[in-house]
């Protein structure tokens, strides 16, 4: 274990105890190896699932996915990281990665704390599973990260990453090193994208409540002098094209200045919806991706995304249109 949790355990908090060790599980049909980093296959893991669950225990589902992911943290940091991550678990979360103890109980607790002020503020919209406890990788060195990652996605070009939430196979986060500081904020983003991962949102209504999440859970501050700044940026850029870019989600994907003022937009989005939180929620329970939440936002507040938007950009701009959209590239 990481040392996360040796002598110190007894002081640790209840949300941050150790627990004890379970049986090894067999996870070799589960596995792909991708440039030498073993994942979990997502096909496989469903195979297994039908044969292996009994759908209706719900608990005992979620604690043998806890044992799979203990498995295949194990494989992973033999194969990949010649056995040197270390690791430490809480409640809700299994943590592996290159760091020191104090800073590894750090995360657990933040992240732990986080997911309580979820349940609290946010209710029944998000739901964290389907396993009992969620992975987290961490990296010292942005070399190993970006070694991990890019074993989920293509080959082409993408933004620089501060961390993610990684849905395929067993859903888990991968974060960098960073100063806990600058990490609570991205645990909260990315925790968020977790929460939500059962319902079908468009890309920006996700990263607009993640980002979100940053200033309200994750400590990030916004010094009130620079709030309007991105404003003559956003206005700049965002012709009808590119607009269409942004609800479809093509433009949170974009290795250009595009990516970061979709985050920004996005945001300013959302926190426009968000006043009645209570039909805020009902828009999130029914925004869908087909039309970037087009018609669920008709029906729950009754008018066009575009009403938002033209607020921010200053300007009249068209809502979502799917069948202006571009074709997704083939794999």
């Amino acid at each position: 274990m990481f040392g996360l949790f040796g002598r110190k355990a007894k002081a640790a908090s209840a949300s941050t105890a150790a627990n004890s060790p379970r049986a090894a599980v067999d996870v070799s049909h589960l596995l792909e190896r991708v440039d030498g980093v073993p994942v979990i296959s997502a096909s496989a893991l469903a195979e297994h699932a039908d044969g292996a669950f009994d759908h209706a225990e719900v608990e005992a589902n979620g604690l043998q996915l806890a044992d799979i992911s203990r498995a295949w943290l194990a494989t992973l940091n033999t194969e990949a990281f010649d056995g040197r991550l270390q690791s430490g678990e809480s409640r809700h979360f299994i943590l592996m990665g290159d760091v020191e103890p104090d800073r590894g109980r750090a995360i657990l607790a933040f992240a732990e704390s986080t997911l309580a002020r979820f349940h609290e503020h946010i209710g029944d919209v998000i739901h964290f599973g389907p396993a009992a406890k969620m992975p987290i990788l961490t990296f010292a060195s942005d070399d190993d990260y970006y070694r991990y990652v890019s074993a989920y996605f293509s080959e082409g070009q993408y933004g620089l990453s501060s961390g993610m939430f990684i849905q395929r196979g067993l859903g888990h986060f991968v974060f960098p090193h960073e100063d806990m500081w600058r990490q609570e904020p991205v645990i909260a983003h990315e925790l968020f994208h977790a929460t939500v991962a059962h319902l079908p949102l468009p890309a920006w209504l996700n990263e607009g409540l993640a980002t979100n999440a940053e200033f309200r859970f994750g400590n990030r501050v916004e010094d009130p002098r620079h709030v309007n700044e991105q404003l003559p940026h956003h206005r700049a850029y965002w012709n009808d094209e590119r607009l269409q870019d942004f609800w479809s989600g093509d433009a949170f994907h974009q290795a250009n200045e595009g990516q970061e003022l979709s985050y920004d937009l996005a945001r300013r989005l959302v926190v426009g919806l968000s006043p009645d939180w209570d039909r805020m929620k009902r828009f999130i329970a029914n925004a869908s991706a087909d039309d970037g939440g087009e018609s669920a936002a008709q029906e729950t507040f009754g008018f066009s995304l575009a009403v938002p938007a033209e607020a921010v950009l200053g300007r009249t701009v068209t809502g979502p249109v799917p069948a202006r959209w571009r074709a997704p590239p083939d794999d």
